[in-house]
């Protein structure tokens, strides 16, 4: 519990010095807003099922049946379930701070969303520094879906909850 406590704090910590105070931006600025929360949650959830059928199209396209890709998650150990819950709600508030507040917007009053949306996608499939082509495809649907939220919603509240929901369900199946 103390880990989950001090992964939750440094992340906000992070986000905190790095995307609001260091920059001047309160948290609505960086797209943290709460209007329309319910269809913001309900976008969410959309969201991290629209990762999972990505996740079974991936697998399918390697040959994986959806039995075959349940009992491979199944398969995982409750630390390690305990692990994709944590990263996945971790993951969820920084690496949306980051790539969905900080470079969509960035990149799209520099290029437009019809550019900004599928580069800062592929630039989040880079970062996570898994150089095999499927999960690089995978990443970057994973970073449109998430970018399309933040652009639908006008928030970021939408592709976090997509995005931690998608690795609560991974770790809880």
């Amino acid at each position: 519990m103390l880990v989950v406590l001090w992964a939750l704090i440094g992340g906000v910590g992070l986000v905190y010095f790095g995307s609001v105070r260091g920059t001047g931006r309160s948290w609505t600025a960086l797209g943290w807003r709460t209007e329309r929360l319910w269809a913001q949650i309900g976008a969410g959830v959309l969201g991290a099922l629209c990762c999972a059928l990505i996740v079974v199209g991936v697998h399918r396209v390697m040959g994986a049946s959806f039995q075959e890709v349940l009992a491979t998650i199944r398969g995982y150990s409750p630390a390690e379930r305990a692990m994709l819950c944590l990263v996945g709600i971790q993951a969820a508030f920084i690496e949306e701070s980051l790539f969905r507040g900080n470079l969509l917007p960035a990149l799209a009053a520099r290029f437009g969303n019809k550019v900004a949306l599928p580069l800062s996608a592929v630039i989040f499939a880079l970062y996570h520094l898994n150089p095999r082509p499927l999960s690089l495809i995978s990443k970057t649907l994973f970073g449109l879906v998430f970018g399309g939220l933040r652009l639908q919603q006008e928030s970021l509240v939408a592709p976090a909850v997509a995005h931690a929901l998608f690795w609560i369900l991974i770790g809880t199946l």
